[in-house]
């Protein structure tokens, strides 16, 4: 009942999703394109939206390789980009920051306005870009196409896309945002970071300017972990029980759905808070009453 179905195990230590999809044929053909717009002629919903994943990452590979040193600045940027996510409690859409494609998507529009730059700058660049974004004006990387197939095209005029908080507009067909769970107060933390980011490298590059950086973990006040646990004066702790391992999982992911719609649509618009931070990491650990089990 998944609106993407979608298999998550951990591989020798790398986590894996592995997407299913069910074709409008007998059998998968030897020449099976997945980038063109006909494999999702006659799919269901959620066989679009798996697709949809592989044929967004293809088409971004191939806006950001015109060269193969562009390429691999681009991934050299995302993999930095996506580390300061994570250490800074930035790094997932399910509870209304970025995820993977959202930073891939990002990443790919700096090295469009700035096709000829460094690593190094183009990570510098990142921040400004989005610090200075004027949110809600949209993402893209490519004007959204129609190709036929009746499949629901993202349209920045359409009333519900106009309530959008930061929309990132995925490239390939049929094109949707892959931000909708962003809100207003997860926004707000990703704003916070953007500043800082740019702050950090901006005065970076300018003691460069004066006398060269030497060698070793220059970025390694980007990289520092986040102080949210000391960063607020209360705490909101939620603590998931069940009888057995598989009802966890499930209660866990349920729970774990809800939490940005506790922080956006309840607590962001029921009490006078000037900022609410969602962290986006779970503990494995935790002590509950076992009389409610």
């Amino acid at each position: 009942n998944a609106m993407v179905p979608i298999l998550t195990f951990d591989w020798e230590g790398i986590n894996i999703d592995l997407l299913f999809a069910r074709l409008n044929s007998s059998s998968v053909p030897k020449n099976f394109d997945i980038d063109n717009d006909r494999v999702l002629d006659g799919v269901d919903s959620a066989t679009e939206k798996s697709l949809n994943g592989p044929r967004v990452t293809n088409l971004i590979a191939a806006l950001v390789s015109g060269t193969e040193q562009r390429y691999q600045t681009f991934l050299k940027v995302v993999r930095c980009v996506r580390k300061w996510a994570k250490v800074r409690g930035l790094y997932s859409n399910k509870l209304g920051y970025w995820g993977g494609v959202n930073i891939n998507i990002a990443v790919a529009l700096v090295i469009q306005l700035y096709p000829n730059a460094c690593a190094s700058s183009l990570l510098r660049k990142f921040f400004l870009v989005f610090k200075t974004w004027r949110w809600p004006n949209p993402i893209m990387l490519t004007k959204p196409h129609d190709a036929g197939l009746g499949l629901t095209v993202w349209n920045a005029y359409h009333v519900n896309n106009m309530r959008q908080v930061a929309p990132i507009i995925t490239p390939a067909y049929p094109a949707m945002n892959s931000t909708l769970s962003v809100s207003r107060q997860t926004l707000q933390i990703l704003h916070e970071e953007f500043c800082r980011g740019h702050n950090i490298l901006d005065r970076m590059w300018k003691e460069h300017q004066k006398s060269p950086l030497q060698s070793g973990d220059v970025f390694k006040e980007l990289f520092e972990p986040s102080d949210f646990f000391i960063s607020y004066p209360y705490y909101l702790s939620t603590c998931i029980v069940a009888n057995t391992e598989s009802e966890a999982q499930s209660w866990t992911g349920f729970v774990e759905s809800r939490l940005r719609k506790l922080v956006s649509d309840m607590l962001g618009k029921s009490l006078p808070l000037s900022k609410i931070q969602l962290w986006p990491k779970k503990f494995e650990a935790c002590v509950a009453d076992r009389t409610a089990l």
